[in-house]
């Protein structure tokens, strides 16, 4: 929600008639508008850690040694979520459209796609909500592994990203989408 319309935004409200004429290199407007679509969601991702510590410290008398990890992870997760949402405005003509393609990739067309893996016993590494996984499963002590179990129904696998992997498949989909999405926004043209 922090990303999905910034790109848009610009075309649908036509406020690119006053930003586009001034001396700023749309490469420049990208990256800010980036920057701030990233501090805003931070923001709201460590309020949320924060209050985690403070009822971790109430209730257990401490926090768990990979929490920072887990943050690093989501500000990871963040930062591709909010590229995706970047290219799905860069491609999109409405702000709308743009903010529930952005939502139902991330939380409907993307976790089916890993839920019918699971029922195809193929993992699927480079799934982006797969990866994403890694931000609770770190907090796991041990890290769990990937297990296949027989049903009445069938078989079927439970499989867990591996941190490193995940790590490396968050970033790639993070520079893939906003190189993709900073070469549409360069191309994209007021019309009307």
């Amino acid at each position: 929600f922090f990303g999905s319309d910034s790109i848009v935004g610009e075309f649908w409200n036509r406020t690119g008639y006053l930003v586009f004429p001034n001396p700023i290199k749309r490469g420049s407007m990208f990256f800010g508008k980036y920057a701030a679509s990233m501090t805003a969601g931070a923001i709201v991702i460590s309020i949320m850690y924060a209050g985690v510590v403070g009822l971790s410290l109430v209730t257990a008398h401490g926090i768990d040694g990979q929490l920072g990890m887990s943050y690093l992870f989501a500000i990871e997760y963040l930062g591709a979520a909010i590229a995706i949402g970047y290219l799905v405005s860069s491609v999109l003509k409405g702000t709308t459209g743009a903010i529930i393609l952005t939502f139902f990739m991330l939380f409907l067309i993307l976790p089916i796609i890993d839920a019918i893996s699971m029922f195809a016993n193929t993992e699927i590494p480079a799934s982006l909500t797969y990866s994403s996984g890694v931000i609770v499963n770190i907090l796991q002590t041990p890290y769990p592994q990937s297990v296949t179990e027989s049903t009445p129904y069938g078989t079927f696998s439970t499989f867990y990203a591996d941190p490193t992997t995940a790590a490396v498949v968050m970033f790639l989909w993070a520079v893939g989408a906003l190189a993709v999405s900073l070469i549409l926004f360069k191309r994209k043209q007021m019309l009307g």
